[in-house]
């Protein structure tokens, strides 16, 4: 019980650090850590053991069955993402000519085929008026004009703000920073993560497992009173 506790406890800081935002929204990647993924290791198996020793009370328990087959699906999902991911961070320049379907690998030796192709059409940032101690270069908010073009449809426009990604087939585009001198570029992030859909799952299982065991606890409670 007390290492499952502890095991908890230092998964609640890595899920804290990977929900604070970060500039360019890849806060994410601490999931994916192999620390991260060892402890979720480690916690699954002790699940695993005992939702077998638990195997006959299924029914009667199912509350508590969801919760911990809600952690080994977030292991599945996050050991999916750690081995099939795709990343990308890579220069876009501001033009409504200019398209890209590929985009290269984090090593730069090679290139991802994305199925799609993308777009920069305009950009546009605000910025803090001057004050004493910030000057008034320094920027308030940026977004930019995100086109993608299907292979086999009209293009869609998007807006792509920091922290507020855009996703197309599994690709998901985070904006991360642009050309201060000239503004003409932008800096964009792209991950492809096959295993997130999982994660999501895994979450869902474990607060309907962890719902389910509060009521069944607090109906007993009234029985008995």
């Amino acid at each position: 019980m007390l290492t499952a506790v502890i095991l908890f406890g230092l998964l609640v800081l890595f899920m804290l650090a990977g929900v604070f935002p970060v500039q360019g929204g890849m806060q994410t990647v601490v999931f994916y850590t192999p620390v991260f993924l060892l402890l979720m290791a480690i916690l699954a198996t002790l699940s695993l053991a005992c939702c077998w020793k638990k195997r006959n009370i299924f029914l009667k328990k199912i509350g508590f069955q969801l919760t911990h087959l809600g952690i080994i699906v977030i292991l599945a999902g996050a050991l999916t993402g750690y081995l099939t991911a795709k990343k990308s961070e890579f220069a876009l320049p501001i033009s409504s000519t200019h398209e890209i379907k590929q985009i290269p690998t984090p090593d730069g030796q090679s290139s991802y085929d994305m199925g799609f192709g993308i777009t920069v059409t305009n950009f546009t940032v605000d910025f803090y008026e001057q004050t004493e101690g910030r000057l008034a270069t320094t920027p308030k908010h940026f977004q930019a004009s995100l086109q993608i073009t299907p292979n086999d449809g009209p293009a869609i426009s998007h807006k792509l703000e920091v922290n507020h990604p855009v996703e197309h087939q599994g690709w998901r585009f985070f904006l991360m920073s642009y050309d201060t001198e000239s503004r003409r570029y932008v800096v964009l992030g792209a991950r492809s993560d096959p295993g997130r859909k999982v994660v999501f799952a895994g979450i869902a299982m474990l607060m309907l497992g962890c719902t389910i065991m509060c009521f069944r606890k607090s109906e007993g409670n009234n029985a008995t009173s």
